[in-house]
């Protein structure tokens, strides 16, 4: 990893960069940089690198299968005739452009912010809700759910399922309700 410090109109700016050093990377002109699209909207889900046929493998991932069942897709390249480094700089700051336009990206290094992660704050006696991950709201148009509410007798209610020992007979519902102040 690199550390990128710099100054840009006036202000210090300080940026993260996953690029391996130069040396030792292959220096032949045969990679380009690759992005897979919804071909309908144009909207771009997927940015890579690559050399020889790999822009059209879709052997990535469940997720990137699903737009590829769900959506028409399609796949272009961006720029071609590059070093693997030069590929790698590039194919970065693309995804980098994408991530600040807050476009979603089925990238692996960005599943951070495509997967499960909650920024609700659970309060009591609130009911709290589902989120669904970046992907399935931007490309299924998924919202988040609230739970079902709970009325306050449901809470005092008891059920108990019982069965044999051998567990070969149907189940049997028990319940009651559990009295405050008995």
């Amino acid at each position: 990893m690199n550390i990128k410090i710099g100054f840009e109109n006036g202000e210090l700016k300080i940026g993260l960069s996953t690029l391996p050093d130069e040396e030792g990377l292959n220096n032949e002109r045969i990679f380009y940089v690759y992005e897979w699209f919804l071909s309908k909207s144009g909207d771009v889900f997927y940015v890579g690198k690559g050399k020889g046929d790999r822009y059209k493998s879709k052997d990535r991932g469940i997720e990137f299968q699903r737009l590829l069942d769900t959506f028409t897709c399609d796949v272009r390249i961006i720029k071609d005739n590059l070093t693997e480094y030069e590929a790698l700089h590039l194919e970065e700051e693309i995804i980098a452009k994408y991530l600040s336009n807050g476009e979603v990206l089925l990238n692996r290094i960005t599943t951070a912010d495509n997967s499960y992660s909650p920024t609700q704050k659970f309060e009591y006696m609130k009911v709290p809700y589902v989120e669904a991950i970046a992907i399935d709201k931007k490309y299924y148009g998924i919202t988040d759910k609230e739970f079902d509410k709970v009325k306050d007798y449901c809470l005092m209610s008891t059920h108990f399922l019982t069965h044999s020992v051998y567990g070969c007979e149907p189940y049997i519902l028990k319940s009651g309700i559990i009295k405050i102040g008995m």
